[in-house]
């Protein structure tokens, strides 16, 4: 591979990097290696599945007709952690942003295990049925949202369980 300087694509070598180029956000020095260190991503990237998929560690979803309801859905879970209350109350330290994988959500759930975002899930669904019981739809799509992104909480720390355990 030649050294040639290439605007379309950045090299990234951490998987907070990835999450950084993901999110928008920019990269620190040290997160941008030389040009043989690590896999070429494209610059535009629009979330981590992206950036992954351009690195190769997983495929890109493809556009299915007849799902693009569940993938609003999703997105909207994902801006929620991103750019609403978790990125909010969680993305920051002493010393600069701190990526999702490294918040309390997975932090916690490394000590105690699946079983915390199990109870998170089924008391911010709990939540959702009480508030729109109470009129409050706004509330309650939130709480959802919430919930859904618990969930994918849980479903990364089973992927980190099931490495662990393969090693």
């Amino acid at each position: 591979m030649s050294n040639e300087k290439n605007d379309d694509v950045l090299n990234i070598n951490t998987m907070a990097a990835l999450e950084r180029v993901a999110a928008g956000l920019p990269l620190t020095k040290d997160e941008v290696p030389g040009q043989n260190e690590a896999p070429l991503i494209p610059r535009k990237v629009t979330s981590p599945i992206e950036a992954m998929a351009a690195q190769g560690t997983q495929s890109a979803p493809t556009q299915v007709v007849g799902y693009e309801e569940l993938e609003r859905i999703l997105k909207l879970a994902y801006n929620q952690a991103a750019s609403g209350k978790g990125k909010q109350r969680h993305s920051k330290q002493a010393i600069g942003f701190r990526p999702w994988h490294e918040q309390p959500i997975l932090q916690i759930a490394r000590m105690v295990g699946t079983g915390g975002h199990a109870y998170q899930v089924q008391k911010k669904v709990q939540e959702a049925v009480t508030m729109q019981g109470n009129g409050n739809f706004a509330g309650a799509k939130a709480e959802v949202l919430g919930a859904i992104v618990y969930a994918a909480a849980m479903y990364k720390l089973l992927e980190e369980v099931e490495l662990a355990n393969d090693s």
